[in-house]
């Protein structure tokens, strides 16, 4: 009776022990902490997870973590100011994750658009590129490509010359094209009036005289009247500042200059009024270089059509940059 009696004792004390327990976690919030625990795992395509914000690999994740059906997701670093990093979550549709996962890191850096489309004349039909004003650094624009997803035309941009040194650029100096930031640059469908592509500079005016470019070249150069006189004493006379202060810019004189000009007034007009002269003097100059760039694809046949086009800009991997519809 004794030992039946202690026996009996013990089984109320491992059951009162067992109705502690059960308190003492329903007390701790019971079945819905154990189930706020469980669902705030999640695990990432490449094994890794986060359970109560530190993740399996070290990294710390800040932010709602959600888990898709194939153990994907959009996270966000705590050390990433807000910026989203992963792999799209299967809310995106098929065309949104194939958008995502083929924009260009050179996306709302260049601008593609429309400059002058639908035309006949390859020498007339361009786009173009503008390089945002807000980038740190030059973007290199060589091999990027131009598809029209109507017609299936494509075309890919070479290189061009920072400085051309006359009117006809050797080909053997060319490299590749540097857009820098607020660069503009006309991509021309047919062939180059000087052989090439080309940025544009403080001189350049002059080539409108003996070349067609579409569009003009900006035809504001060094005005002949600002450039310095020879020093004291020399004989630039009133006749000779009055023909200089009349003297058109960006002009190439193709005929002799007049008789009642002295010999010293000739000699300063014919040293200032080239394209070659015109660098010599003013290559160094701050403000030398422009922001345009014309680059030729040195098409004979027009490439864009002139409504119902869609064009791609993609860069030399392959990476959407733009689009323009219209």
């Amino acid at each position: 009776m004794d030992e039946k009696r202690d026996a009996m004792k013990d089984l109320g004390w491992f059951f009162l022990i067992l109705i502690g327990f059960g308190v003492l976690w329903a007390i701790s919030g019971g079945l819905r902490s154990t189930a706020s625990r469980l669902t705030n795992v999640t695990v990432t395509s490449d094994k890794t997870g986060v359970v109560n914000g530190e993740s399996f690999n070290g990294q710390s994740i800040s932010g709602q973590k959600s888990v898709n059906g194939y153990g994907e997701q959009i996270y966000t670093n705590s050390n990433s100011s807000g910026s989203s990093s992963g792999t799209p979550s299967s809310s995106h549709s098929t065309a949104q994750i194939a958008a995502i996962q083929n924009k260009s890191p050179f996306f709302d850096r260049v601008t593609l658009r429309s400059g002058n489309v639908g035309t006949s004349k390859a020498s007339s039909e361009y786009v173009t590129l503008q390089a945002s004003a807000k980038n740190t650094s030059f973007i290199d624009v060589t091999g990027w490509t131009l598809i029209s997803r109507t017609s299936g035309a494509s075309v890919s941009i070479g290189k061009g010359i920072d400085l051309p040194d006359s009117d006809q650029i050797p080909l053997n100096q060319v490299g590749e094209i540097y857009l820098r930031p607020g660069d503009t640059a006309y991509i021309n469908t047919g062939r180059s009036p000087i052989n090439g592509s080309f940025r544009t500079n403080k001189c350049i005016g002059f080539l409108n005289q003996f070349h067609s470019f579409n569009p003009s070249l900006n035809n504001s150069c060094p005005a002949l009247k600002s450039e310095p006189l020879p020093p004291p004493p020399n004989n630039i006379d009133d006749r000779c500042l009055d023909y200089i202060d009349s003297y058109s810019s960006c002009k190439t004189s193709t005929g002799s200059l007049p008789n009642y000009l002295t010999h010293e007034c000739q000699v300063f007009i014919t040293d200032h009024e080239s394209y070659g002269q015109c660098l010599n003097y003013h290559r160094n100059d701050n403000d030398f270089l422009g922001k345009t760039w014309r680059i030729y694809l040195n098409r004979d046949q027009t490439l864009w059509k002139g409504s119902r086009e869609q064009i791609d800009l993609l860069d030399s991997n392959g990476k959407t940059v733009d689009e323009i519809t219209y």
